[in-house]
């Protein structure tokens, strides 16, 4: 089953029957247009350069995403930003096993549509690799277009499909 868009809104969009297309069943075409949407939205994410399932209600989580110190912003790798779990920091040195320690609220601020952190009032030890970030990205809801571009590129798949098998 798709993440983005059912079955049914995408038959309502493309106006096409099982006999349309010349399958006995419509369980056999149901079965092929639920894969046909798995590959859609599997594209969509990968155009987008998101994970699976980002665009679903309520985003994706992502745990301890790690980042370099920098005392201006932290970009994250998606936004936008739906909430922030977790910030921790490295307090241990060079040849240390590293000391992670999860710091307050009150000592970043989160810009979400922009995707970024920043760090007030506290320091790591040192700067590679010495934040880690857990956080939801995504939307609280799927949004219209990629609803949109699922239920179209699936559309045009069908209708060219149409299309081959009547056309001499």
């Amino acid at each position: 089953m798709g993440k983005y868009v059912t079955l049914q809104e995408v038959k309502d969009f493309s106006r096409l029957t099982y006999q349309d297309l010349g399958y006995e069943m419509e369980s056999q075409f149901d079965s092929f247009l639920n894969d046909l949407i798995i590959n859609v939205e599997g594209l969509i994410e990968k155009y987008c350069k998101v994970p699976s399932g980002f665009f679903q209600a309520n985003g994706i989580s992502i745990s301890d995403e790690t980042h370099d110190w920098d005392d201006r912003f932290i970009i994250l790798n998606y936004r936008p930003i739906i909430s922030v779990s977790s910030v921790k920091l490295n307090m241990a040195g060079y040849t240390q096993s590293p000391d992670w320690q999860t710091i307050d609220s009150k000592y970043y601020i989160v810009y979400n549509n922009e995707g970024m952190i920043k760090i007030v009032g506290k320091t790591p030890a040192i700067p590679e690799q010495s934040v880690k970030i857990s956080y939801t990205a995504g939307y609280n809801e799927t949004p219209e277009p990629i609803k949109y571009a699922v239920k179209q590129i699936c559309s045009h798949i069908l209708h060219e499909i149409l299309q081959r098998k009547i056309s001499p």
